[in-house]
């Protein structure tokens, strides 16, 4: 049996990319209804579904990631009414749908940059774990790196001057020198 969840939620919850997020854990769930904006900064939320899919769905959208926090959910129970199709995000008083178009899209940049700072993150401890693996001795390599790049820089500018001398002798300006 369906029943309906009215929420109000607080915290640090518009402009961050929170209506999307409940957007994509209200379709998890199978709920139908919307997520709106409010003049307070607050997020109303209206949605119809089991009442299980509706726990779950609470649980998922009390966000704490940095960029979003939430700091209170208040639903309000009631009886379902059918009137919904699909859930969606409803747009506040004053938004035209280009502007949240845009508002989208840098928030959707926001969640991209946000995995590949975790990803950087992880990749950061790997490497610190793989250098306490050996001895801590990544400093000593990179110093044989940084060496070996620079005899490689030689090489290649000393490449660079042969083949000028080259051309020019070539060229009959000047004999090659057999040094």
């Amino acid at each position: 049996m369906n029943i309906r969840c009215n929420i109000t939620v607080t915290g640090v919850v518009q402009a961050v990319g929170y209506r999307e997020e409940v957007r994509k854990a209200a379709v998890i769930e199978g709920l139908k209804g919307y997520v709106q904006n409010r003049a307070d900064r607050s997020v109303m939320i209206v949605c119809e579904g089991p009442k299980k899919a509706i726990g779950r769905f609470l649980r998922a959208i009390d966000i704490q990631n940095g960029r979003i926090e939430v700091s209170c959910i208040r639903p309000k129970y009631s009886r379902a009414t059918g009137q919904f199709r699909i859930f969606e995000i409803r747009l506040g008083k004053g938004i035209s749908p280009d502007t949240l178009e845009i508002i989208e899209r840098l928030n959707n940049g926001l969640v991209v940059m946000d995995r590949l700072a975790g990803r950087m993150q992880g990749m950061d401890s790997h490497i610190q774990a793989m250098d306490s693996n050996i001895g801590g001795h990544f400093e000593k390599l990179d110093q044989k790196y940084d060496r070996f790049g620079s005899s490689l820089a030689q090489v290649a500018d000393d490449i660079h001057e042969m083949k000028g001398d080259l051309r020019k002798a070539v060229a009959g300006r000047e004999p090659p020198n057999p040094a």
